[in-house]
């Protein structure tokens, strides 16, 4: 007895090619070292199970990802592509089902192939695919809610549609424990999918067991985030503008590339109304449809500052509804029909589409220059942390400025007293680790030149650091010694700030930088304690 039909073979082969595929474009990109976002999921991950969920509440995050990580971590190790690739895993799948699901709704392999390969190759893809952190496995559970969706409203059988709607509800209920922002999304996609159904069978609507199931487990969910760090989350939302801030329609055209995702798509959609049912127009928008509503009201959220939420990471869910379209509405504008003309029409419409969408990405220019690796995190942790490791003495001081959104505010000390000082440090005392370390934070309004804050003691150049004769340092005693300063920032924001500081005037110093990591090793003499050092008082502060 034959396994799968002909049909069916090729299904399952190119759902494969398109896995296959998913993964070489974003390997390439997962061997560089995490970049701070990041380092929060390894600092969670990197405690023991008990600690984990502790730490993702920290963080403002829920904990399922973070707990799934630390098994995943125990498993794999402790590389950055080892940890990578669960993303780069999730994003091969979601690619794979979406030519499974699209496949199965459309009866179109062709319209499968194009879906599954626009979420293989689109940019944000690759960046949220090969990034250690849940919007990948976001994507993956929207793949499967979407299916669910459209494959509730072709479905006939009144039974067969209340066990998609619990499907549908358990993808969503899965990506909202992922990350909660996901409930927006994917809400307007319920919400259109079950307007659209009643409207197609309002006459067979019937409420069956599985539905009770369905709200049993919506209340379960909605009872673990309400009890969860959202309350927290919200309370701080101001911070949430370091993210992004819509200002501009602008940018509303440019976060995503709506001309290959959903235009061209949606006027070859309203094209095929000619010979098309309008039932089966609609059927292939409506992934498209919540999409478009989704990134528009967390749009007008932030520009009419209702709340800060422009990001794309806040609504990723709308990328792979965008894909399952482009392949469902394209196809339609070809005739319903098998034959040679018809496949190579097809195939001509897919190399069309995908080649617009990686040429207006940059993608093409890239492949053509050689450059397979697409996502440039631009943070070399490991390379900074070699050159310390490489040239620091035992007795030099290092002290580090993470640049985390949580540590911004001068004296911010609820933020520092709830994390501790291992959290603002963990890009240096985890996968990078130096011994030593300490926490110190530079602030730009300050206008005394170079301040670090750091295990109670304060170092000000104007005091403690002053030529021979002058201040109360006394640089007699021998011996030489570096300080070493570590800070994520863009370059010409922290070349201009080192060389305003009163200590760069006095004393040598080298400033070297890896991507948005820089280091600065100031060469001081080693002072005899006097009482240069003035202690200051950090309260509670957890050291």
């Amino acid at each position: 007895m034959k396994l799968f039909s002909r049909d069916q073979w090729s299904t399952v082969i190119a759902a494969g090619i398109v896995f296959v595929l998913a993964i070489l474009i974003r390997l390439p990109s997962c061997y560089q070292s995490f970049w701070v976002d990041e380092l929060h999921t390894a600092w969670a991950v990197w405690a023991d199970l008990s600690e984990v969920s502790k730490r993702a509440t920290l963080g403002n995050q829920t904990p399922l990802y973070f707990q799934v990580m630390w098994i995943w971590k125990s498993i794999v190790g402790d590389s950055e592509v080892a940890l990578r690739m669960s993303s780069v895993l999730a994003v091969a799948t979601a690619s794979a089902l979406l030519v499974l699901g699209v496949r199965q709704t459309t009866q179109d392999l062709s319209a499968g192939v194009l879906s599954g390969l626009v979420l293989a190759v689109e940019s944000n893809s690759v960046f949220f695919g090969t990034e250690f952190r849940p919007y990948a496995f976001v994507m993956l559970f929207t793949v499967i809610a979407t299916w669910a969706a459209v494959a509730m409203l072709t479905h006939a059988r009144t039974i067969g549609r209340a066990n998609l709607r619990l499907i549908l509800v358990s993808a969503v209920c899965c990506a909202a424990l992922l990350h909660p922002t996901a409930v927006v999304t994917l809400g307007i996609l319920v919400g259109l999918t079950l307007l659209v159904s009643f409207l197609q069978h309002r006459s067979l609507w019937q409420f069956q067991i599985s539905d009770v199931v369905a709200c049993i487990l919506i209340a379960a969910v909605a009872f673990s985030l309400l009890h969860s760090s959202l309350g927290d989350s919200w309370e701080n939302r101001n911070q949430w503008r370091a993210f992004g801030q819509a200002s501009s329609l602008r940018q509303l055209w440019l976060i995503w590339d709506w001309i290959p995702l959903a235009i061209l798509p949606g006027f070859l959609a309203v094209t095929a109304l000619r010979t098309r049912r309008v039932v089966e127009v609609v059927q292939a928008f409506v992934p498209a449809a919540a999409a478009v509503t989704a990134t528009c009201l967390f749009f007008a959220a932030s520009y009419f500052d209702w709340v800060p939420l422009w990001h794309r990471r806040y609504f990723v869910a709308a990328l792979p509804m965008l894909a399952w379209s482009t392949g469902g509405c394209a196809l339609l504008v070809l005739p319903n029909e098998s034959g040679k003309w018809r496949t190579s029409a097809a195939m001509g419409l897919v190399v069309c589409l995908i080649g617009l969408l990686t040429w207006q990405q940059d993608t093409i220019t890239q492949w053509r220059n050689g450059k397979t690796q697409l996502v440039f995190r631009g943070e070399d942790w490991r390379g900074a942390a070699a050159w310390i490791a490489s040239s620091r003495a035992p007795s030099d001081a290092v002290l580090l400025d993470s640049g985390l959104v949580e540590g911004q505010q001068p004296f911010a000390w609820g933020n520092r007293e709830r994390l501790g000082s291992g959290y603002f440090l963990f890009p240096l005392s985890g996968p990078y680790r130096l011994e030593k370390l300490k926490e110190g934070f530079v602030r730009q309004d300050w206008s005394r030149g170079f301040k670090v804050d750091h295990f109670g003691f304060s170092i000000r150049a104007t005091e403690s650091y002053r030529r021979p004769g002058r201040g109360n340092v006394d640089f007699t005693d021998s011996g030489r010694e570096h300080i070493w300063f570590v800070a994520r920032s863009s370059r010409q924001a922290f070349a201009r700030q080192v060389t305003n500081w009163e200590i760069s005037q006095q004393l040598h110093y080298e400033l070297k930088s890896f991507g948005r990591v820089h280091v600065v090793r100031f060469d001081v003499l080693r002072p005899r304690l006097l009482d240069g050092w003035e202690p200051i008082d950090l309260g509670t502060y957890n050291r």
